[in-house]
């Protein structure tokens, strides 16, 4: 008789699902690994270890005890997730009923959310604890001073190549972009600067990739991922005393540029949204700053 398998045990299968039956990206994968294995431990707590055993009630209940705190649209993400572990569940035969077409999705109101932005001082701040000594450091500043003045994705930054420079034209051009509308900026001088040093003195020579970012020290394999970059952004932060992400960056610039008075469309095609919505959000920013104005000048009536 064959041993039944403990719920933390599919990881392995789910991950195999995930690649081949949804066709998910690495990315994505990692984002719903990180869920089962959250699920798993919540199950585990609840001593309930046979996959079978999971009910729609012990789904909601992992839900509530993860939402406080949260915003809406994690939860909502958080909900994806476990939909997907639910689906997994029946396509291996281990729960006889789909039960993820069964979960209420969270309600989210458009707009309801100020994105955080760094502050002035913050940037400033940033800007103090920029290294150049050694070859990480500046492939470090490089990187920040990229995410800092065009907001780009992390994705967008990891697939960059040397071929999307143009030195002769101070150009850099972001093609693989999520709205598929490539984009070409001009290259500022602090810009130049960080990529002509790591170019020229941190990046190893004769490799065969065009990829621009690469680890210092030459492995099997080269190319530097986009987890890899996602650490250097954490680690920079922490160093600076701050909290935040690679998309902390973009929500800079987008609040810099409409309360510099940039039209929607234009912050729309440099941060290559695909949707305008996706860019409104950013005038309640100016929205707030004007109430913030017209409460303090009543006060002093």
């Amino acid at each position: 008789m064959a041993r039944k398998q403990n719920f933390l045990e599919l990881e392995d299968d789910f991950k195999r699902y995930l690649l081949n039956v949804r066709g998910l990206s690495e990315h994505g994968i990692l984002k719903h690994i990180k869920t089962f294995q959250y699920f798993g431990n919540f199950l585990s707590d609840k001593q309930v270890r046979n996959p079978r055993r999971v009910t729609l009630n012990l789904a909601y209940e992992f839900l509530e005890k993860r939402a406080p705190g949260c915003s809406r649209g994690y939860v909502r993400t958080l909900r994806g997730s476990v939909r997907h572990v639910l689906r997994f569940l029946h396509f291996t035969g281990k729960l006889p009923q789909d039960l993820s077409g069964q979960m209420i999705r969270p309600r989210v109101w458009k707009l309801a959310n100020i994105p955080k932005s760094f502050t002035e001082s913050e940037i400033a701040c940033m800007i103090k604890n920029i290294r150049d000594e050694t070859p990480y450091d500046q492939r470090e500043r490089a990187i920040i001073l990229l995410l800092l003045c065009y907001g780009l994705r992390l994705g967008e930054l990891t697939r960059m190549t040397l071929d999307d420079i143009d030195w002769q034209n101070k150009t850099v051009a972001i093609r693989e972009r999520r709205n598929r509308v490539p984009l070409v900026l001009p290259i500022l001088p602090p810009v130049e600067k960080a990529l002509k040093d790591y170019l020229t003195r941190s990046r190893p020579k004769r490799l065969k990739t065009r990829r621009l970012w690469v680890t210092i020290r030459y492995r099997s394999e080269p190319l530097l991922q986009e987890s890899g970059i996602k650490q250097i952004v954490y680690g920079f932060l922490r160093r600076c005393g701050l909290n935040g992400c690679a998309t902390k960056f973009r929500h800079t610039l987008a609040t810099y540029l409409i309360n510099h008075g940039a039209s929607l469309e234009a912050i729309q095609n440099i941060l290559g949204h695909r949707h305008l919505d996706s860019t409104r959000i950013y005038a309640k920013v100016h929205w707030e700053a004007l109430r913030e104005v017209a409460q303090n000048y009543s006060l002093n009536l």
